[in-house]
């Protein structure tokens, strides 16, 4: 008995020494440089440097592994999901919707040159590429359905 309630102290006592721990390297980590540069100033960082990339999603998610206060910061911002793409799986636009939050979207269409109906864009362009694809709430997308990005 004695035995089996030291060794439940001894786990709390190892869960408190990693939670020090964690808070610890938060604090130290929160004295280097980059870390002191301004929340604002790092999304406006962030934002320019994804348009070098072709994948968004995987983009925002390498930045948010490079810290604990950067993952933060990018999972927090809803300027960096608002940000669509037509080629963006079902799975990954549910992930950018509920980030954005209320933040007005930004879509990027990436019309495939062999689809048979791209003359019929080019004839008729829509007035308004956000009723064209006619987004009815956050959580569905009405119309074609995009190439699946996702691995």
């Amino acid at each position: 008995m004695e035995a089996a309630e030291n060794s439940r102290g001894s786990g709390q006592r190892d869960g408190e020494l990693a939670r020090r721990n964690m808070q610890v390297a938060r604090h130290r980590n929160s004295l280097v440089p980059i870390n002191r540069v301004p929340t604002e100033l790092l999304m406006a960082i962030f934002d320019a440097s994804l348009e070098a990339y072709s994948d968004r999603f995987e983009s925002l998610e390498k930045i948010a592994s490079v810290a604990w206060m950067w993952s933060s910061i990018v999972k927090q911002a809803p300027v960096l999901w608002a940000v669509l793409e037509s080629s963006t799986c079902m799975e990954r636009l549910l992930i950018f919707l509920k980030r954005a939050g209320d933040f007005s979207l930004k879509i990027e269409m990436h019309l495939d040159p062999s689809d048979r109906n791209l003359h019929l864009y080019r004839e008729h362009p829509p007035p308004d590429t956000a009723a064209f694809l006619r987004w009815s709430c956050p959580n569905s997308l009405v119309g074609k359905r995009p190439k699946s990005s996702c691995s």
